[in-house]
């Protein structure tokens, strides 16, 4: 005779059931079943009756581990746990007239634990008991193996309520079995109870047999897992340095970004909720242009310099002013690509995961909690500089505003006007982008007419050749024309250029207007004869324009100016004295005096070689001083050619060495040394 038992088994996403090794008590969700069957049967015939009843009792405890979810919120589970107490009672009697009977009911100990099928879906809010699974596997112990009738009928009126599909006026008992609930609950605390009556009683009530099922249970979690999200900054983040496009409108380089949320301390495993990411820029910069000099003032803008655009983010829902986008939502990673509209762009990203329930979780750069931002481009130490770029030029000040330029070393003040950053931002030179070392000292031309540089490259200094456009002018009381005109973040102030052009000039080679020699600002144009210097020599030329390029960086002559005079006498074989004037009237002789402007090294570039005459006790000439007292020398000629380099000694050399024959022509230089002189640093002077 067949008995009945009850087993509760898992659906599972693999349709098998997992159990186990270990439970994971912080991500559990366990299901409590009280279950009772109880069934009766009773017969009476003419000279016998049967009556006999079974009750049937179970508890169950299953612990299920969440293994994943879906987009929708569908879990999967595996069961880690499980406990159950199966107990049955009851008993019946035959009552015939030759042999009566007795017997009662209880577990047969060989009947396999009970398992409940469980789904369970946090996106939708419900969990669903399956009763289709209740099969009846083993056998109520009786005390009598002949007789069970009230067993059959308990196994009937179960396999009753599982197949019942909307019997009239009656509940599904698989409808009573879904329970829903808030959708992603912290706590989750579900219970629900089923209930189903089965009878089968003959027409002439003779037979009366019937079983009730009731199972209640309850559903909770012990989920304490906590989500951790994470900004992946790419492979080349730490070499990636901002660039620009032609103006602000024009897209630069791009960086991009992953976000990512999984289990806390556990990047290799998903979060169990899904979410959508929602990307900020923060702290942008908005200088003006892209970089220090273009466009002109006039054209900059001061828009954002790091964008996120809507081109280059297709997935995302862009902000409308760059700086914020949205992923669509059930995701557990995105990315972002960010623009950059300025050669010196910095700002922050920060990303906050929202999920699908409305909880959130800032996110933090990789391997690192106390950053709740990805800095851009990377910026260890907050200067606004690419640490790639800064890393080259160690040992100066990490400060954005440092000007620490040694090279040449000059007049030993360091710098050259441009601030750490503005040199790294950098400038337009020649049509093309170029950033500045903040190691060595620049200095930047405008060559209206294409002279070139002549032998201006002995000074050492950096020097750029920029074209129109490509600096600004602003107020200014002598050199109106600015190199940084779109300055602004860790600025030290205007910085001017020169400019240089061909003049036509009155008796001089060259001239520096303004009122120097001094730095830049000082000096309102280079002016070069270029006819005249060719007159003499293509030599000249390239002296002139170092010489006068040089007076716009704080370089001296060699000493004053040379003594002039009107007329001077030579001695005659016979000891007499001719006197002599030049043409046309008015026009005065040079005398090259000890330590002016012929002194010094023969070959330095600030030192003048066309004198009439120098000073000599025994000269064979002579002339009144203003003083009135009379100076012998001799005639200069032949004169030097014009110097090729920038001398770092007043030392005399050449015509101007203290034991050359004949004497000195002009003696060591009252200043010299002009490599020490060279400044180009408008906050110096």
């Amino acid at each position: 005779m067949k008995r009945v038992a009850l087993l509760f088994i898992l659906l599972a996403a693999s349709s098998a059931l997992l159990v186990a090794s270990k439970p994971n008590d912080n991500e559990n969700v366990t299901l409590t079943i009280n279950a009772v069957c109880t069934a009766t049967s009773s017969v009476k015939e003419h000279d016998w009756s049967l009556q006999d009843s079974v009750t049937v009792n179970m508890t169950e405890t299953v612990t299920y581990r969440i293994v994943s979810m879906e987009k929708s919120g569908f879990v999967e589970l595996e069961a880690i746990s499980h406990t159950n107490n199966l107990s049955a009672g009851g008993g019946g009697a035959l009552h015939v007239p030759v042999e009566p009977r007795k017997w009662s009911y209880s577990i047969n100990g060989q009947t396999k634990n009970p398992l409940v099928g469980l789904t369970l879906d946090y996106g939708r809010g419900f969990v669903i008991l399956h009763p289709e699974n209740f099969v009846h596997e083993g056998n109520l112990k009786s005390t009598d193996p002949s007789y069970g009738a009230a067993g059959r009928i308990a196994d009937t009126g179960v396999s009753d309520a599982v197949n019942q599909l909307g019997s009239p006026g009656k509940q599904d008992f698989a409808v009573q079995c879904r329970k829903t609930f808030k959708p992603w609950p912290k706590d989750l605390q579900v219970s629900g109870s089923a209930t189903h009556h089965f009878s089968m009683d003959s027409a002439d009530g003779q037979t009366r047999q019937s079983a009730d099922l009731t199972m209640s249970y309850t559903v909770s979690n012990n989920f304490t897992q906590e989500p951790e999200a994470e900004i992946f900054p790419p492979d080349k983040y730490a070499s990636w340095v901002p660039e620009a496009g032609e103006d602000e409108e024009k897209p630069g380089n791009t960086i991009t970004v992953q976000a990512r949320v999984h289990k806390k301390g556990d990047p290799k495993t998903p979060y169990y909720k899904k979410a959508h990411f929602k990307f900020q820029l923060v702290e942008v910069s908005k200088e003006k242009g892209v970089c220090l000099n273009w466009p002109r003032p006039y054209f900059a803008k001061d828009g954002f310099d790091l964008k996120i655009e809507p081109n280059s983010n297709t997935p995302l829902k862009v902000g409308g002013d760059g700086q914020s986008a949205e992923s669509a939502a059930g995701l557990d990673e995105s990315h972002v690509t960010i623009t950059s509209h300025d050669w010196g762009a910095y700002g922050k990203l920060t990303v906050t995961v929202v999920f699908d329930d409305g909880s959130k979780v800032d996110a933090h750069v990789l391997g690192d909690p106390s950053k709740q931002a990805l800095t851009i481009p990377k910026d260890d130490n907050g200067n606004h500089i690419a640490d790639f770029w800064e890393k080259h030029y160690l040992g100066g000040s990490p400060d954005a505003k440092a000007d620490d330029d040694l090279v040449p070393i000059g007049d030993k003040s360091q710098g050259d006007g441009l601030s750490l950053y503005e040199e790294y931002r950098g400038f337009r030179v020649q049509g093309e982008h170029i950033r500045t070392s903040p190691i060595e000292k620049d200095l930047f031309v405008r060559d209206d007419d294409n002279l070139g540089l002549g032998y201006f490259a002995q000074s050492g200094l950096t020097v750029h050749l920029i074209q129109d456009g490509e600096y600004a002018n602003e107020d200014g009381e002598f050199n109106v024309f600015v190199i940084n005109c779109n300055r602004g973040f860790a600025t030290r102030g205007q910085q001017h250029l020169l400019r240089m052009q061909d003049k036509k000039l009155t008796g001089l080679y060259g001239f520096a207007a303004g009122i120097g020699p001094g730095v830049p600002k000082t000096t309102l144009l280079v002016k070069i004869d270029v006819a005249r210097c060719l007159e003499k020599s293509a030599q000249e030329l390239q002296n002139t324009i170092a010489h006068e390029l040089a007076h716009g960086c704080n370089v001296w002559h060699h000493g004053a100016s040379d003594d002039e005079v009107a007329e001077a006498e030579h001695l005659m074989p016979d000891g007499t004295w001719v006197t002599y004037i030049l043409v046309p009237p008015g026009t005065k002789f040079r005398i090259a005096v000890k330590g002016g402007q012929e002194s010094g090294v023969e070959k330095c570039i600030m030192r003048y070689e066309e004198a009439n005459y120098y000073e000599a006790p025994t000269g064979t000439w002579r002339w009144k001083k203003a003083d009135g007292t009379l100076q012998r020398g001799e005639d200069y000629n032949p004169g030097e050619d014009p110097g090729t380099i920038f001398c770092d000694d007043p030392k005399g050399t050449g015509v101007n060495d203290k034991d050359r024959p004949g004497g000195s022509k002009a003696g060591d230089a009252a200043k010299g040394n002009c490599k020490g002189q060279f400044c180009v640093n408008d906050n110096k002077h």
